[in-house]
């Protein structure tokens, strides 16, 4: 149960970061455009372009640019955006700020810083959200077979780790496990939700588990693996 509470929210920082990102992508996008919607175009010269190390120790640039502006020269002014074909003496397009004419910006920095926020904005928004969304949606689901299902019996088949799910290096438990209706002659297979103890020595292969199921749709199962959370166990391990 701890392990579950640790994954909820993990994924739910995924899902804070996302919205965070994604609400930076639209208002650096807003900000872009209501820039854009009063600047004015001028011809600028690339005034040097310096060199220098991130504290994660990546290359990156600052580079500062000439223009002139309604009679007005503004010299070695930073630019917020670098791109490889910039070098001293370079002629580039530029837009100002016909209110502040000391800030001038690309025609592509608010759309790339925009887009970039936005996209990983989406990315951890996903990656946060749809695990969550699945956990609530199996979580009421459980209460509802729970409360309202039919117990079945079904013999536990096989007991495997789910590679595909790993927590700190450690991957869980799954158990599968099968219910013969003989009067309709039809096989069920079932599949335990992640236990992060070894079932075995409570569900060997062969034995007998509890399986709650919604009697008009069997695909509404909740495999009964109470006793491995912790009521028959003490694991010091």
């Amino acid at each position: 149960m701890k392990k579950q509470k640790v994954v909820y929210i993990i994924f739910s920082i995924f899902l804070v970061i996302g919205i965070g990102l994604l609400a930076g992508g639209i208002f650096t996008t807003w900000k872009y455009s209501t820039f854009m919607s009063h600047a004015e175009e001028v011809t600028g010269e690339v005034a040097g372009v310096e060199r220098y190390y991130t504290s994660d120790r990546e290359v990156s640039y600052h580079v500062y640019v000439n223009y002139t502006y309604d009679g007005v020269d503004y010299k070695e002014v930073p630019l917020n955006s670098y791109s490889s074909g910039m070098y001293e003496g370079k002629k580039i397009k530029l837009y100002c700020d016909v209110d502040n004419p000391g800030h001038i910006m690309t025609s592509s920095t608010g759309i790339i810083v925009g887009s970039i926020l936005g996209g990983m904005g989406i990315l951890f928004t996903l990656v946060g959200g749809i695990p969550l969304i699945k956990m609530k949606v199996n979580s009421a689901q459980k209460k509802k077979v729970l409360e309202n299902g039919q117990v079945i019996y079904a013999t536990v088949e096989n007991i495997v780790l789910n590679t595909n799910y790993s927590i700190n290096g450690q991957n869980p438990y799954l158990i599968y496990c099968f219910y013969q209706d003989s009067y309709q002659n039809i096989l069920y297979r079932f599949k335990s939700e992640n236990l992060w103890m070894n079932p075995a020595e409570l569900f060997p292969i062969g034995s007998s588990i509890k399986v709650y199921v919604n009697p008009k749709d069997y695909s509404k199962y909740y495999v009964d693996t109470q006793e491995v959370s912790g009521k028959k166990i003490v694991d010091y391990t």
